[in-house]
């Protein structure tokens, strides 16, 4: 596994699983492109209506990404995108997968970032064959490389399966 890294783009993740989500789902969506260096992003209120969550949850993600160089807070003006830092990039040959994932299992941290228990949302329990009544765990984690992030992952797991371990578990 290669890794290349000049920056470290998620050390000022914000507190609280909601403001973590918010942070990471605007991250990614400036990374992809979503929105150019110089775009202005939506407003603080229309981020919070569209995400479902809180001005103040916006404001902390808004910060953390402020802190990370991503985007440029003035009062009156908006947020506008930086150029962001350079990412980690990993390389992975498939002839060597497996010990390429053992490796990375070693090398790399998760961080569980919220733990619930639920119906699993339509398109999630239509692949799954699940009930309308049926119940899965779901989880949502980060997983790191030197505190960069390399993937975040949300898994449904019925209710049934996901009994055989726990929230502590999981985080570890």
């Amino acid at each position: 596994m290669t890794q290349n890294r000049s920056s470290d783009l998620t050390g000022t993740l914000p507190e609280g699983g909601k403001a973590r989500r918010v942070y990471l789902h605007l991250q990614q969506e400036i990374m992809r492109g979503l929105y150019a260096v110089g775009d202005a992003l939506p407003g603080e209120q229309k981020l919070a209506t569209t995400l479902d969550v809180s001005r103040v949850t916006v404001r902390r993600a808004l910060d953390a990404l402020e802190r990370d160089g991503l985007v440029q807070r003035r009062a009156g003006s908006g947020t506008t995108v930086c150029k962001p830092g350079a990412q980690p990039v990993i390389a992975a040959d498939f002839s060597t997968l497996i010990p390429q994932l053992v490796d990375m299992g070693r090398s790399t941290t998760a961080r569980l970032l919220s733990f619930s228990y639920g119906a699993a949302p339509g398109g999630v329990a239509q692949a799954m064959g699940l009930q309308p009544r049926d119940r899965v765990q779901m989880a949502v984690r980060l997983r790191l490389v030197e505190g960069v992030p390399l993937s975040h992952l949300t898994t449904w797991v019925p209710e049934e399966i996901a009994q055989g371990y726990s929230e502590a578990e999981l985080a570890t």
